[in-house]
């Protein structure tokens, strides 16, 4: 599981209040996934853009294969239109959404290392 790099304590409030933000964000993104009249359909909500990269959340229902999580969060590169990376995840409890948290964290902070 990505690790989100270390808060000061002069920006931890910062840092928690954008934790909270990609929180809310998430859920509001699940949210609007869920209603749908074709369970078949794969369905997509952006969280955020970085400069070629889009986070976004994707609904994919996998009937032929039931093991696999039903959503993703995908790092998409709008350069190559391929996923750079994902996580699955079931459903958002406390443990899958923290690491959809931690996920996004660590894609915005390795984002801002490079530029």
């Amino acid at each position: 599981m990505p690790q989100p790099r270390a808060a000061s304590e002069g920006d931890a409030t910062g840092y928690h209040a954008s934790r909270d933000r990609i929180e809310q964000q998430i859920i509001r993104a699940y949210v609007r996934l869920a209603p749908s009249d074709d369970a078949n359909c794969s369905r997509t909500v952006t969280l955020a853009r970085l400069s070629g990269l889009e986070v976004r959340l994707t609904e994919a229902p996998w009937i032929e294969q039931p093991d696999l999580p039903p959503f993703w969060q995908e790092i998409h590169s709008l350069t190559t239109g391929s996923t750079v990376d994902s996580i699955g995840c079931f459903e958002f409890g406390a443990d899958e959404l923290e690491a959809a948290v931690d996920f996004d964290c660590e894609t915005k902070h390795r984002h801002r290392a490079r530029n």
